[in-house]
């Protein structure tokens, strides 16, 4: 008795659930299949369709099996997590759900468990070019890089991760380490001027 796994993962913003499959078997016919605490029956499987799904709470979304093919063994599913914005502080991989399986067959006899586990990625920043047009002895240009802004027409909003984004420095041409300025300290000296 056993199942074979594969991995899944889905965006923390994603608003459309994600698609899988496992397979379990049981050399002795399969009597029901245990997944995250939820007991399914061999006559209940067989009767997933899109229509008529079994749905698992899991502790950041949702697992709704929606279909079981008895001659391979595979049960397809969906996952749905349940909230836009979750806490990577503790690194990409630190958010996962995690639905252990357990396989029991007509002896009664159950197999250890296996985890299907669904990684939940973050979102991440991203960083867009700006560009800005200034008058030799004019009025110095304003704007803001990070949400655009009518200041200046020219300045693209970035996007912003799920979790608390800050801007930690500064640096002139195609180097980060070539010339570091200070966020809200002294200027980035450039070829032509300060920024």
């Amino acid at each position: 008795n056993g199942s074979a796994l594969g991995a899944n993962s889905i965006a923390e913003n994603a608003t459309t659930p994600v698609q899988g499959e496992f397979t379990v078997n049981a050399a002795d016919g399969l009597k029901s299949i245990t997944i995250g605490g939820t007991t399914i029956l061999t006559s209940e499987l067989l009767d997933l369709s899109p229509t008529t799904p079994k749905t698992i709470a899991g502790t950041e979304g949702t697992l709704t099996l929606t279909d079981y093919d008895p001659v391979t063994g595979k049960v397809s599913y969906s996952y749905q997590q349940s909230d836009s914005s979750k806490d990577h502080s503790g690194g990409d991989t630190s958010v996962s759900d995690t639905f252990p399986i357990v396989v029991t067959d007509n002896a009664n006899e159950s197999s250890a468990a296996t985890n299907l586990v669904i990684l939940i990625t973050d979102t991440a920043p991203e960083a867009k070019a700006d560009t800005g047009t200034v008058t030799e002895d004019g009025a110095a240009l304003e704007g803001n890089v990070i949400t655009g802004g009518s200041s200046n027409s020219t300045d693209v909003a970035d996007r912003l991760g799920a979790d608390a984004t800050q801007v930690t420095g500064v640096s002139k041409g195609s180097s980060t380490t070539e010339q570091t300025g200070n966020v809200g300290g002294t200027g980035l000296a450039g070829d032509y001027g300060t920024l």
